[in-house]
Order: structure tokens, then C-alpha cells, then sequence
């Protein structure tokens, strides 16, 4: 007994040590970070070491630690609701053009101090170009304010329709344009297998653009510009969206945010309405896999976005905000992010093209440099067919309820279904209720005795099975 009262208190005594060490160790690791970093972003939208090397790198540029703490969100929906409650400290966010100008707005954002990012010059000016075209009116409180003032392009590229070339071939689909996801050529095996974005902003540019190329936009918006037309969201342009959205629900596969790409590269679905970088990364790993893809904007126009980051107002560790910035602008580094997750960097081709590092490390992952720098899907030209989309303001809601109505409502051909499947119910019930009637009129030996009989007849057939049996 002695013994095991000893053994125990030995165990107790090294227990604690143990956990007196652990608890110091991890006190003296938290200690030793001098900074927090939180920061906001997409998932799958960054190289799985870059937070790491920009750890490491910050010290060496500083002389002092800091610890990243990286969240991710879906949709800028989140992000905005999520930022609006202010229940998280967040230093640094990478919202999508629309949602950086909601923010402005509503006095969520600071200025960023462009003369503390030693690399900000290495962004690719025609992105700021395009901002400044288009985002003329933001009122931040009393003054005027330019977006390019408050964000730092991170991302871009364009919305457009990413297609198997095995079951759609280039010439048809050029030809179809938006229709594709209507399938307007009668592809058969296109039916059921068409994905759109589970998001009212880029089905809203689709449907629109649909209609557009069709010639079945309302009279009075047939001449608006590409800008102007996907940025104007009253009743008239709703209701036509919404009646054409309901009726591609004939042909489509399901609404997805994330499922699409995989989807597309599984050959689970033949067209997708698709962002540019997400393509890009399936038509090169679908392509190792013998699933063939591609991806275009159609003529008639589309969208051209661009994700950037921004510091909330409420920051607190903003010069970490800028420095991780300066960081993500380096050449080497944002080359590092668009091969990892295929799309395009913000920063300016030309100053990428003409990087030693920025060439092997295309070289090491099998690009060809030229090729890469002349793809017109990485590197589109940024034209007047190509619309940024704004901040719906108000009329966000009766797009919003216009979205849920498409998603809840039924189309033709639906009920034909929920006969049959209820047909199939009714039939199968009425096979169970049969067996369990015929099971439980069954003699003894298994005979189904399925007609009335009087009980003499009935003491007649069971002597005659009791004969049977001693036979």
C-alpha cells in the first residue's frame, strides 16, 4: 500500500512539473511575439507559406515578431456583416470593389499611406486607371473621396463561363455566348449539368448580359453601356432577370460559391458561370487529369472585378497592416500567390516579365514565361465591354428578394416529376401494405389462403395438411 501511495505521489510531483514547464514554455513563446496581425481574407486565396516567410521576413525588417492571425470568409456578404458587428479586432481585409466602396461609405475604412509601402509602385497601373473611371462619387462623411485612396489591388480578373470542350466545342460556345447557360444550342447532354454562382451579383451580370446579347432587354435599357446596365437595379431589369433566371432553372445543375471548378474538372458538370482564376486553375489541373476545359467572356460584355486590401477604421496594428501589404507587392511573392491559387496578381505584368526570380520560379512550375504573360484569360485587355460592378445602395434588398424568389420557385415540368415520384410512393406503399395482408393470411405451411372460408371447409384443409405431412 505504502508503495503505491509513494508510486502515486511521484506521478502527482513529475505531472506537475511537467505542466509547470509546458505552461512556461508557452507563456514565454506568447511573450515573445512583440505584434498581433489579424487579417481577413478569402479562402483559398493565398500560398500555403506566405504567411510564414512574411513572419520571418518582418522581423529581419524590423527587428520585431509578429504572429498573423488569418481567418477566412466565403462571399463579401459575411466579410461586411462580420466587419458591421465589430466583434473581432481585424488589422487588414480583402474585400471585392463594390464592398471596399460600401465601406468607404459607411466611414468603415482609412486611407492607406502609400509612401509606407516601398512597393506600391509595382501595381499595375491600369487596375488604379480603371478604379478612378468608375468610382467618381464616393462621399466618405462631408468630402469626395477616391477608392484608389483606400485599398491596395490585391487580385483581378473576370466573370465568364468556363465550358468542357468534350461536350461543347469552342466554336458553339462563342457562338451561344451567355445562352450557354441556358443551353441555347440544345446540347442534350448539356442539360442538368450547367453551374451558376450562388450569388445574386454575378447571376444578376449574367442574366443581363443574357439579355443583352438576345436583344430582349426592356426598350429603354437597350443602349446603356455595359457599365451602366449591370450598375442599374430598379424593377423593370429585375423582373426581367428573374423570369429568365427561373426559366434556366430547366437546364441547370444546382447553384454553387466554391463546388463549381471541382465539379467542372470531375466532369459532373459540363458549364459553369465561373470567375477568370478559379478557370485557370481548373483547366490546368483538369487537364493532368484528361478532363479537357476552357473559358471565355462572351462578346457582348461582362464583368471586370478587382479584390484589394483594406485597413478598417478601427485597426489597431496598422503599420503591421501596410508592412504585410508592402510584402504581398513584392514581385517574387504575388507571382508565388497567382501560381498557387491561379489568379491574377495585381502587380504590373511588365515589372513580373522582367524578374529573374519572377521567371524561374514560372520556369520551375512548367510555364512557359511568354505563354504565361500573353494568356488573354490571365491578362485580359480591360475595355468598355468589361463593367465593374458598384454597391447596389438601397436597391440591394429587392435584388436580394428577387434572388430567394428564383431559388424557391418551381418550373415547368417540375410537377410531371412529383407525379411520378409519388406515383413510384404510392405504388410501393401499396406493395408493403399487400405483403403484410398476404403474410398474415397465410396457413400454416405457407399456402396463402386469399378467400373466405367457412370452418368445416377450414378443418378440412388442415387435416388434409396433416395427412400431407406424415406421408
Amino acid at each position: 500500500m505504502k508503495k503505491i501511495v509513494l508510486a502515486t505521489v511521484l506521478l502527482l510531483a513529475m505531472t506537475s512539473v511537467f505542466f509547470s514547464a509546458y505552461s512556461a514554455e508557452s507563456i514565454t513563446a506568447e511573450a515573445a511575439t512583440d505584434e498581433k496581425l489579424y487579417i481577413y481574407n478569402w479562402g483559398d486565396y493565398i500560398g500555403p507559406d506566405v504567411i510564414d516567410n512574411f513572419e520571418t521576413w518582418y522581423q529581419a525588417e524590423t527587428g520585431r515578431t509578429i504572429d498573423v492571425v488569418y481567418t477566412l470568409y466565403d462571399t463579401n456578404e459575411i466579410m461586411l456583416t462580420n466587419l458591421t458587428k465589430g466583434e473581432e479586432v481585424l488589422d487588414l481585409i480583402c474585400p471585392s470593389d463594390y464592398a471596399i466602396e460600401k465601406l468607404m461609405k459607411e466611414g468603415k475604412l482609412q486611407k492607406i499611406n502609400k509612401s509606407a509601402i516601398s512597393t506600391i509602385g509595382n501595381v499595375h497601373p491600369a487596375l488604379y486607371t480603371k478604379v478612378d473611371e468608375v468610382f467618381t462619387d464616393i462621399m466618405v462623411g462631408d468630402s469626395q473621396e477616391d477608392m484608389s485612396d483606400y485599398f491596395v489591388p490585391y487580385m483581378w480578373g473576370t466573370l465568364g463561363i468556363m465550358y468542357n470542350t468534350d461536350v461543347v466545342s469552342r466554336e458553339v460556345a462563342e457562338e451561344a455566348g451567355y445562352g450557354l447557360l441556358w443551353n441555347t444550342p440544345e446540347i442534350k447532354a448539356l442539360n442538368k449539368k450547367i453551374l451558376i454562382k450562388d450569388s445574386i451579383r454575378d447571376t444578376y451580370v449574367a442574366a443581363l448580359m443574357y439579355l443583352k446579347e438576345t436583344d430582349s432587354l426592356p426598350d429603354a435599357y437597350k443602349t446603356l453601356s455595359v457599365q451602366d446596365l449591370i450598375n442599374t437595379v430598379n424593377d423593370d431589369l429585375l423582373a426581367a432577370a428573374e423570369e429568365i433566371l427561373i426559366e434556366q432553372k430547366k437546364v441547370l445543375k444546382e447553384y454553387e460559391v466554391d463546388i463549381g471548378k471541382g465539379d467542372m474538372m470531375a466532369g459532373k458538370a459540363y458549364a459553369n458561370l465561373a470567375w477568370s482564376g478559379d478557370a485557370l486553375w481548373a483547366i490546368e489541373e483538369a487537364y493532368e487529369n484528361d478532363v479537357n476545359l476552357d473559358y471565355f467572356v462572351p462578346e457582348v460584355g461582362g464583368n471586370v472585378w478587382f479584390d484589394g486590401w483594406a485597413i478598417p477604421a478601427n485597426a489597431q496594428n496598422v503599420t503591421g497592416a501596410h508592412k504585410f501589404i508592402e510584402y504581398v507587392c513584392m514581385p517574387e511573392v504575388a507571382i508565388t500567390n497567382s501560381i498557387e491559387i491561379g489568379y491574377t496578381c495585381a502587380v504590373d505584368p511588365a515589372i513580373l516579365s522582367s524578374d529573374s526570380d519572377v521567371i524561374a520560379l514560372l520556369e520551375d512550375n512548367e510555364y512557359v514565361v511568354d505563354d504565361y504573360f500573353n494568356d488573354s484569360i490571365r491578362y485580359p485587355d480591360i475595355t468598355s465591354s468589361l463593367g465593374v460592378m458598384k454597391d447596389f445602395g438601397p436597391s440591394q434588398q429587392n435584388a436580394l428578394a428577387m434572388w430567394e424568389r428564383v431559388k424557391s420557385a418551381s418550373v415547368a415540368g417540375d410537377w410531371v416529376i412529383w407525379v411520378v415520384i409519388g406515383s413510384v410512393a404510392l405504388a410501393a406503399g401499396l406493395g408493403i401494405l399487400l405483403f403484410f395482408v398476404i403474410k398474415n393470411k397465410k396457413g400454416m405451411k405457407g399456402r396463402a389462403v386469399l378467400v373466405s372460408k367457412t370452418e368445416d371447409e377450414q378443418e378440412e384443409i388442415e387435416e388434409e395438411e396433416d395427412n400431407s405431412e406424415s406421408k
